[in-house]
Parts: structure tokens; C-alpha cells; sequence
């Protein structure tokens, strides 16, 4: 999809509430969906007009608010909301977080925009006019007005006067300058921190885990059984999120047939209609194919009886699905394919 392409789908999306807006980004393939998501961030965080060249939307209209019935959802919110409801909480994460390497693989000044304008003016310190051009130009109006004057007196009119004369710098040399200025920024902001290192958040120490467990989960039963008993020794809690984070309901696609029908066999309709509601295609695929025609007839009876279940349902009922296979992977019954 082309940059103007996934600028207007962004629009649309913005335009829609979190659950109808993640049906329609469903049907995108992943390549287009990261584009179209990492576009709602970068409309969200550049301070640059939304529309076209007419100027249809100010950006800070997405950050403000998205209407949702008698509910208002910021803009980072509804971006959460729209992507759980695309790919689902445990693949979330992720996709935001390769779009957000593509926001700033496109715009690197973009952390610069949102940081302390005393931390801006120190990291720029010592800096030549032109650098200090460069960060004034991609700054807001405003907040440019209160960077200028805690400048070094001598650099000010230099940087103006720099701002003024029309020179582009070459894009190797832009990122390299927004890099630069960047990590001085995060320096300060772990200096002011005292050095201390920020708080893991809940998604990203689920993203280091779930690399340990597939590591563990490529070693043969017995090996990675004794250090999972090491592990359930220090950290009982850890070590359960561990082997968990084994299996999830996005590998159920690499889970062999035989596998998988031996752990269907187990599910009533009513489950198993519960945990593929909105589940994405593939995996709806893989579990429809290795249930029996009579099985999938009465979850289609099911679902069809199903409006709007809340998620934690969908969630439990997807649980109960990879509890089964869990437990067949610690014996070493589970085969899992390629993906």
C-alpha cells in the first residue's frame, strides 16, 4: 500500500470505533496492517496535519478524542483497543511494536517532539547552529518559541538565521543528527532517574519470556523439564508464566494434526464455538479442520447464538483449548510443525 494509501485508511479507522475499526484492519494482510498502524502513531505523535495538502484534520483532533457511543477513548487507548480487536492481545505487542520502528524509521524526530524542553536545550548544548536549526524546525511553534531562548546566547541568531536560508540537509545526515540528540535524551532521562533502570511494563516482560520459552521450547523434553524444576524452585510464579508462554493461542496452526485432534477430542461445542469467535482465519482453519463435521455443525450453531460475549469468556475458553495441549507438551506428546 502506498503512503497516501495508508494515511487515508488511518483516517478512516480514526473516524470508527476500536472494535469495528479492528474488523477492518483484520482483512488487511500483516505488511499493509503494520503500515496502516504505524501511520494512527505517527498521526498521533507528529504534530503534522492529518489530511491532504487542503488540511482536512488537525493531528491533535486524534489525540484528543475518538467517539465510541457516550465514550471517549484517547488517541493511545484507541490504538490499543483497535489492535487487540485486529490480532488479538498476545500478538498486539508485537505488531505495535514493529510499527513503531517504522514510525521512526519515518520520522526520528518524532521522540524529540514529545521530550522536555529543558531536557531538548540541554542535550543540545555545545551543539553547532545548524543541529540546533534542525531540532527547532521539526519542533511545534510553540514549543519551539520556549526552546529558542534556553539556547546558548551565541547560538540563537546563528540558528535562526539558519532556519531562514532554505538549506535541506541530506537524509543520511538528518537521522544521523536525530540519533545523536536522541540518545543524549534518553541519558538525561536515566541520570535524572538517579540511574535506575524503568520499570518493566507487563507486555514487555511477557515479550522477554515468551523468547525464553521458545527457546526451552526447542530443547528435547527431559533437558528442558530440569531447568523449568530449577526455574519453578526460585520463581514458582515465573516458571508457571514460563511454560505458558510455551504454547499460545497463536501457535495453534503449528500444532501437528494428530496433536491438535487428540486435544480437540476433549472440548465441548460450547467451548470450542467460544474460542474461535473473532479468532483470526488461519487458526479457525487449523481447528475446523481437525474437528469431525458433526462437531463443527454444532459450533456453527453455537456462534450463531453468540452476540458480543465479553472478552475474559473468550479468553477462558481459549485457555481451556491450550491447558489440554500444554499439559501434552510437558509429557513430550505434543508435536509442533514449521511455521
Amino acid at each position: 500500500m502506498s503512503g497516501i494509501g495508508a494515511r487515508k485508511a488511518a483516517q478512516l479507522l480514526v473516524d470508527l470505533d476500536p472494535k469495528t475499526a479492528g474488523e477492518l484492519l483484520r482483512s488487511a494482510d500483516e505488511e499493509t496492517m503494520k503500515e496502516i498502524i504505524a501511520e494512527l502513531a505517527w498521526l498521533g505523535s507528529s504534530g503534522q496535519p492529518a489530511g491532504d495538502e487542503d488540511g482536512a484534520r488537525p493531528v491533535r483532533e486524534f489525540s484528543d478524542l475518538v467517539a465510541q457511543g457516550d465514550r471517549q477513548l484517547s488517541g493511545q487507548l484507541f490504538l490499543d483497543a483497535l489492535l487487540d480487536s485486529a490480532v488479538g492481545k498476545d500478538r498486539a505487542e508485537e505488531v505495535r511494536r514493529e510499527a513503531g520502528e517504522l514510525v521512526r524509521s519515518r520520522e526520528p524526530f518524532s521522540p524529540i517532539r514529545s521530550a522536555n524542553v529543558e531536557h531538548i536545550a540541554t542535550a543540545l548544548h555545545g551543539e553547532p547552529p545548524m543541529v540546533a536549526a534542525m531540532v527547532l524546525s521539526e519542533l511545534p511553534p510553540g514549543k519551539a518559541a520556549e526552546l529558542l531562548p534556553l539556547l546558548d546566547e551565541a547560538i540563537r541568531p546563528k540558528a535562526v538565521l539558519e532556519m531562514t536560508s532554505g538549506r535541506n540537509a541530506n537524509p543520511e545526515v538528518r537521522l544521523r543528527i536525530a540519533k545523536e540528540v536522541c540518545e543524549r535524551l534518553e541519558r538525561l532521562k536515566w541520570q535524572e532517574s538517579g540511574g535506575a533502570t524503568q520499570t518493566e511494563s507487563d507486555a514487555q516482560r511477557r515479550r522477554r519470556l515468551r523468547s525464553v520459552a521458545v527457546i526451552l521450547q526447542g530443547l528435547n523434553t527431559e533437558f528442558c523439564e530440569a531447568l523449568l524444576e530449577g526455574l519453578n524452585e526460585t520463581d514458582p510464579e515465573t516458571c508457571k508464566l514460563v511454560r505458558n508462554l510455551m504454547l499460545i493461542w497463536e501457535d495453534i496452526p503449528r500444532v501437528a494434526d494428530r496433536s491438535l485432534q487428540e486435544a480437540l477430542r476433549t472440548q465441548d461445542p460450547q467451548t470450542l464455538s467460544m474460542a474461535l469467535y473473532e479468532a483470526q482465519p488461519r487458526i479457525v482453519k487449523k481447528i475446523r479442520s481437525n474437528i469431525s463435521e458433526r462437531v463443527s455443525g454444532l459450533v456453527d450453531e453455537e456462534l450463531s447464538l453468540l452476540s458480543s460475549p465479553k472478552p475474559e469468556k473468550i479468553l477462558e475458553a481459549r485457555e481451556a483449548v491450550l491447558e489440554v495441549l500444554r499439559d501434552m507438551n510437558a509429557k513430550g506428546e505434543l508435536t509442533l510443525e514449521e511455521a
